[in-house]
């Protein structure tokens, strides 16, 4: 899912698109990331666009498990498989969710619905 949207010119740089349909209000709309991006900003760059914290849930392909993305670890692991997958966009589902500290200041992210 490493798309470069200036391909073929200077300055161009390789995104991450997730298409989030947001569980409570049906909005669809296309989440445009840098590769390079951490955890805590993708997690902050979703609450500004949804306006509220939240966790993503998508499906691997040919899976019909959902995978939760809620800590830095999740988010790791979905980076490297769109990496190995070259998906063109991720389809995925917002869903509302609040923040807690766990040990050591990390922010883990509860889903709540």
């Amino acid at each position: 899912m490493v798309v470069n949207q200036n391909e073929g010119e200077e300055g161009g740089e390789d995104m991450y698109c997730f298409r989030c349909r947001d569980r409570e209000s049906d909005l669809v709309t296309d989440v445009w990331v840098h590769v390079d991006i951490a955890w805590e900003d993708f997690a902050a760059k979703l609450a500004r666009t949804f306006g509220r914290a939240v966790a993503l849930v998508y499906r691997r392909e040919g899976e019909s498990q959902e995978v939760k993305v809620q800590a830095e670890m999740e988010f790791e692991d979905l980076c490297e498989y769109l990496d190995n997958t070259q998906i063109l966009t991720l389809h995925a589902e917002v869903r509302t969710a609040r923040r807690r500290r766990v040990g050591g200041g990390l922010v883990e992210m509860v889903e709540l619905n």
